[in-house]
């Protein structure tokens, strides 16, 4: 016979269990406050921005409850920062998120877009089509930034 049988867990592991959730929870909104005053924003705006009352932002910051996966996504573009800053995977609030090479994805291989395979062809011609976007993008900064000035 198991000597465990009908025995509760042991409450010294159960709290220490609350205790790391609610210590996990305290520092992702003490990064949330950090965020809303680095980033100058007021409590209302945040809560309007991401659609929830104010008192529930107001929870995040104080340790009382964790955001919906939208809503976290939501807070990390308000707040100007990623969702792996804030879930604790990276220390750095400024590092961006990941971004995708866009020239490399096209020249990776096979890509679907709504379903339909994009040809190699049509592939190269997106590349193209990109490159001439991006010149155009950076002639057009030349020109705003010889306007502004003058």
């Amino acid at each position: 016979m198991d000597n465990n049988e009908g025995v509760p867990m042991n409450t010294d592991k159960k709290e220490e269990k609350l205790n790391d959730k609610q210590k996990y929870m305290n520092e992702f909104g003490g990064r949330l406050r950090h965020l809303r005053k680095l980033r100058k924003k007021r409590i209302d705006a945040i809560a309007k921005h991401i659609g929830v009352h104010r008192s529930t932002y107001n929870s995040y910051e104080l340790g009382y409850r964790l955001p919906s996966l939208q809503t976290l996504k939501s807070l990390a573009a308000f707040l100007e920062t990623s969702t792996d800053y804030l879930l604790f995977k990276i220390d750095d609030y400024d590092a961006p998120g990941e971004a995708a090479d866009i020239k490399e994805i096209l020249e990776s291989g096979p890509l679907v877009y709504g379903g339909e395979i994009i040809s190699e062809e049509h592939r190269n011609y997106l590349a193209s089509v990109v490159d001439s976007l991006i010149g155009n993008l950076n002639t057009l900064d030349v020109i705003i930034k010889n306007k502004s000035s003058k």
